[in-house]
């Protein structure tokens, strides 16, 4: 039962994550279509693009939020339903596998619209813009914020 319960908190913290360059800010800052010499017709296909699986994404996040919700209802009863609560979790799983493969499936088309010399730009760009995360392992020999004795996990 606290090993179920230990599982589904950590499903519970995880993110989608994200493959590829974030499509969001080419399309939102001109200057930088302009410094990857993007064409009118590439941006507004890349727009266009963006917008339609975007909407899906939301739906999928929407769907994830819910499913999250349910699970916290199941565990934080007094007598959870350990089947129901590995099912909801299946689901979660499923759903955000499906929001990955939207991410990814959007890098991938917005690569066909791109040259191969604007995507490595795009892509070298987008490495020096993301904000560097520090290694766990670095981390692993400080004491954890509550305490060694008194672990929380992250509120969901």
């Amino acid at each position: 039962m606290i090993r179920t319960a230990i599982l589904l908190a950590g499903i519970l913290t995880m993110g989608p994550g994200r493959y590829g360059p974030h499509l969001g800010r080419l399309i939102e800052d001109p200057g930088l279509a302009r410094e990857l010499g993007l064409s009118s017709s590439q941006l507004d296909s890349l727009r266009n693009m963006f917008f339609s699986t975007e909407e899906d994404i939301v739906s999928l996040r929407g769907q994830l939020e819910l499913q999250r919700l349910k699970l916290r209802r199941i565990l934080e009863s007094k007598d959870p339903d350990e089947k129901e609560a590995l099912r909801i979790a299946d689901r979660i799983g499923k759903i955000r596998g499906e929001i990955r493969k939207k991410v990814l499936e959007r890098s991938l088309m917005a690569r066909k619209v791109m040259t191969e010399e604007q995507w490595l730009k795009w892509r070298e760009i987008e490495r020096y813009r993301r904000p560097s995360r520090p290694h766990r392992r670095a981390r692993e020999d400080l004491p954890p914020p509550h305490g060694r004795g008194d672990r929380k996990f992250r509120s969901f």
